[in-house]
C-alpha cells in the first residue's frame, strides 16, 4: 500500500536522532558512514510495557 511518501534511510535516521534528541532513551554509536541507535539499557522495560499495550 503507496501512501506517497518517499521513504530513505537520511529520513529516517534524522528521525529517529530527533527522538533521541526529544527523549533521551537511545544510545549511538557512531560507526563509519552510519549511526547505529540502541535503546539504552533502563528504558527497555518501560518500552516493552508501553508496546504491550498497543
Amino acid at each position: 500500500m503507496e501512501l506517497g511518501f518517499d521513504v530513505s534511510y537520511r529520513g529516517i535516521s534524522a528521525m529517529v536522532g530527533l527522538m533521541n534528541t526529544r527523549l533521551g532513551i537511545l544510545s549511538i554509536d557512531v560507526t563509519g558512514d552510519h549511526n547505529i541507535y540502541s535503546l539504552k539499557e533502563g528504558y527497555k522495560q518501560l518500552v516493552k510495557s508501553i508496546l504491550e499495550n498497543y
